[in-house]
């Protein structure tokens, strides 16, 4: 899974910088990141297989999960 994501690292503007941009900031390649969305919680297997609900199901496509607030978040994608 590819992820893309700007960051609000901390500064004059934003002391405590921005909350997911902290946290994504310091993961490393193999990590693991548990998303939950509006469906409920999901695991991605593989490229073209997840998990809900306890169901193995294949997919073509992955939708997009966007962070913080407004519209800003995934536009900038």
């Amino acid at each position: 899974m590819s992820c893309a994501h700007r960051l609000y690292l901390p500064n004059d503007a934003w002391p405590l910088g921005g909350k997911m941009s902290i946290g994504l900031s310091q993961l490393q390649i193999g990590d693991t990141l548990e998303v939950k969305g509006p469906l409920g919680s999901l695991i991605l297997e593989s490229h073209d297989s997840i998990i809900h609900k306890g169901v193995s199901q294949t997919i073509k496509e992955f939708g997009l999960v966007c962070g913080g607030s407004g519209e800003r978040a995934p536009r900038s994608i």
